[in-house]
């Protein structure tokens, strides 16, 4: 499962539905997804799965996960129908923490 999310004034995450942070549903907790080497294929992949035509994505910085882990390397070929297929998760493996932001058009 993936989702977007996106922070209130009271800094609590709450659901979004165009628009939000992207995290993916890995062994029982909600994981940020890393924006390196994220492009256009894999924004295909995320608007495919969530229902959606197209998109854009954007580097979203956030330092407040610097102990969590990350999705990782991912690298879509245009066949996969969900990003929720690839397996590429590291602790700390985002050390810039700059993550996926996603907007539908």
């Amino acid at each position: 499962m993936i989702r977007l999310t996106k922070s209130n004034k009271e800094d609590e995450t709450e659901l979004s539905r165009q628009s939000g942070s992207l995290e993916i549903y890995h062994k029982h907790n909600w994981l940020p997804v890393f924006f390196k080497n994220w492009g256009r294929v894999e924004t295909e992949v995320v608007c495919k799965q969530l229902g959606f035509r197209e998109g854009a994505a954007s580097s979203e910085k956030d330092e407040t996960l610097m102990d969590s882990y990350s999705m990782t390397n991912v690298t879509c070929t245009r066949s996969e129908n969900r990003l929720d297929a690839f397996d590429g998760f590291e602790l700390n493996g985002c050390p810039s923490f700059n993550y996926v932001s996603v907007r539908y058009i």
